[in-house]
């Protein structure tokens, strides 16, 4: 009944949108929405805010949505579209790049736009695209609950720009672990081809290409799983959320720090159960200490 009910409402709404009642299609579905949820319902929103130009309302309603709800191609469709017009520019990209896993004909299409707006940005607000980059460079001077702001603010920055300061920021020996780690992981998503140098734990520097970067984290996914099947929920629960910063902070040589799944976790459950000092874990505990203290 639901959903009947459903149709009729988006029904109303497309006739009101055809015959140029746009304020009114698009008020029909808002208070729809706000009694029940629906996916369909919610597609057709994002879609008359896209048309109507409403690009950060249908922003807002996807980010309030699961993450898979941007699978369906027509609603991807939409939401880049609003980032780029909005000039969330390096997010459009990571988007994107999510999205499409393989170079396809629709991917280049994407991407060709995308460059030519990031390129008529550029042009037209080279003053903005300068001081948003220069914040981004400044990053390590910044308190980590303030990088999080600037880091928002830096995927409005086109690619060139975005990558050149991220790419310092990989560096810095001034940024927090966590952090740089967040940086290279969004180069990883956008597909960087080429190397950078990133300091790791041990504060020497590496060379790493992003895009190889790419895939599942098999020996994490082992973990995971066989955190979650402990015996006691709580104590899996508070496993998990120690195991998740620690192998986050090991980024990306975590088989450096202990090279087996069966390893990391026999010292996470030394670490954190029996209180005992895991040698292997003393740089992160030690990057962890700094963190907190802030």
């Amino acid at each position: 009944m639901n959903k009947m009910n459903n149709m009729n409402v988006i029904s109303k709404a497309n006739e009101a949108w055809k015959t140029g009642q746009r304020a009114e299609a698009i008020h029909i579905l808002e208070t729809e929405n706000e009694l029940k949820q629906d996916d369909e319902l919610i597609r057709v929103l994002i879609h008359f805010y896209v048309e109507n130009k409403q690009f950060k309302a249908a922003i807002e309603l996807i980010r309030d949505q699961p993450a898979k709800f941007i699978e369906q191609k027509n609603t991807f469709r939409d939401y880049f579209e609003a980032l780029v017009q909005t000039k969330i520019f390096s997010l459009a990209r990571k988007e994107l790049f999510n999205y499409y896993e393989e170079t396809t004909p629709d991917l280049k299409k994407y991407l060709n736009f995308l460059e030519n707006q990031e390129n008529e940005y550029a042009i037209a607000f080279p003053k903005t695209v300068k001081e948003n980059e220069r914040d981004f460079y400044h990053l390590g001077d910044k308190k980590v609950i303030q990088q999080a702001a600037v880091i928002e603010k830096a995927y409005y920055l086109p690619w060139s720009n975005f990558k050149r300061a991220a790419k310092f920021n990989l560096v810095d020996p001034f940024l927090n672990q966590i952090t740089r780690v967040s940086i290279l992981k969004d180069l990883v998503l956008m597909r960087l081809e080429e190397p950078v140098r990133f300091i790791w734990i041990d504060e020497k520097e590496y060379e790493v290409f992003p895009k190889d970067l790419l895939g599942t984290d098999e020996m994490w996914k082992k973990i995971k799983k066989a955190i979650e099947n402990y015996n006691d929920p709580v104590q899996s629960e508070m496993l998990q959320q120690q195991a998740e910063l620690l192998y986050e902070l090991s980024y990306p040589f975590s088989k450096r720090v202990l090279p087996t799944s069966e390893e990391w976790l026999t010292a996470l459950k030394k670490q954190f159960f029996e209180g005992k000092d895991i040698k292997a874990f003393k740089e992160l505990n030690q990057i962890m200490i700094n963190l907190f203290e802030e």
